[in-house]
This record gives structure tokens, C-alpha cells and sequence, in this order.
């Protein structure tokens, strides 16, 4: 079995669907299994501790 947590909440508007969509072509949320690696990088300096994967 799988595990996941959460580690960090964003705004809701930091990163609005029509936003990932266009500039990192994400067409369903569906969980956190894949993370294009674009988006990744944006979000690696806000992940606590550098936990998140790259």
C-alpha cells in the first residue's frame, strides 16, 4: 500500500486549473502520482525540508 501526506497547502489562486492546464499541460487532477517535471521544479522550493521528489 501506498502512502501519502500532505505537505503543504496552496493558495487557490497560485495555481488555478486554467494555469496548469496552459502552461504545464495537466488535463485531470486525479492525485500526486504524476508531477510533469516543469511543474515540479516550480514547486520544489516550497516543499519543507526539500521532501518533495524531483
Amino acid at each position: 500500500m501506498m502512502r501519502i501526506r500532505l505537505l503543504r497547502r496552496y493558495d487557490a489562486d497560485a495555481f488555478p486549473f486554467g494555469r496548469l492546464k496552459e502552461e504545464y499541460g495537466i488535463c485531470a487532477l486525479r492525485g500526486a502520482r504524476g508531477v510533469p517535471g516543469r511543474l515540479s521544479h516550480v514547486l520544489q522550493p516550497h516543499c519543507k525540508f526539500n521532501q518533495c521528489a524531483v
